[in-house]
């Protein structure tokens, strides 16, 4: 288990001592159970206990015009995400395209190249019949993260695999339903999740609640804080001018 400041002992070679031994059975317990948690942890992909800050994620390459980066998008399909006929075989997808933007002339001029195909990307994890709508892609501790604004399902991006990382729910984190994630930012080693950025509405246009004006921040372990924003989007709000009978959308 490199990284964690810790050599691992086999499961089978801790010394287990009924009684009259040289440590209590409890103290043994604990031993075992931490190492098996640190064992499953670092068999799981968990952080190796220090923020990687690599960015961006693929050098830039520099070439005879000027520099080529590496970039990639992702799709949010909403109900289109759904495949498969019956419950058995129903999977949710999304697609990831990668290209290189090369920025040539000092800036004066971009060529875009999109790779030949896409990546297919799916989960079997859906909130009322709907999942896999990724809404953002960003660069967070060395890897590429998207996050599902139907189940609040945090995926982290293995090539064409998508591995749920934390589940965020909705609001100040009680309520029972996934959080409708639209942005990602990084600041600070921490992956700040946001939503609409304005009251949920009744189609009539009634206050249902805030919930949408609550930010999540992710440590790079996987822990999350609910933070309240309503006063950070109102000010927002104040700035551009903007009255409480107009809302001001993050999209």
């Amino acid at each position: 288990m490199s990284g964690v400041g810790m050599t691992a002992l086999p499961l089978w070679r801790l010394p287990l001592v009924a009684g009259g031994g040289s440590a209590p059975l409890g103290l043994l317990a604990s031993v075992l159970a931490l190492a098996l948690a640190l064992y499953l942890s670092q068999a799981a992909g968990g952080s190796s206990g220090r923020y990687n800050s690599t960015y961006p994620l693929s050098p830039p390459e520099h070439t005879a015009g000027g520099v080529r980066y590496r970039i990639a998008v992702i799709a949010d399909l909403d109900t289109a995400s759904r495949r498969g006929a019956n419950a058995s075989e129903l999977t949710w997808v999304s697609y990831l395209r990668r290209g290189h933007l090369e920025v040539l002339e000092g800036g004066e001029r971009l060529e875009l190249r999109w790779d030949p195909q896409s990546e297919l990307l799916q989960t079997q994890l859906a909130e009322r019949g709907r999942g896999m709508e990724l809404s953002e892609l960003v660069a967070f501790d060395g890897h590429l993260y998207s996050v599902d604004d139907r189940t609040g399902v945090v995926y982290r991006i293995h090539g064409n695999r998508a591995v749920p990382w934390v589940i965020l729910p909705d609001g100040d984190g009680s309520v029972p339903k996934g959080f409708k994630a639209e942005w990602l930012a990084v600041k600070d080693q921490q992956l700040y999740v946001g939503g609409l950025g304005k009251e949920w509405t009744t189609t009539t246009g009634e206050v249902v609640n805030d919930n949408p004006e609550w930010v999540k921040v992710v440590g790079y372990h996987g822990d999350v804080r609910h933070q309240n924003w309503v006063p950070q989007y109102q000010a927002l709000r104040n700035a551009a001018g903007i009255s409480p009978q107009v809302r001001f959308w993050q999209v």
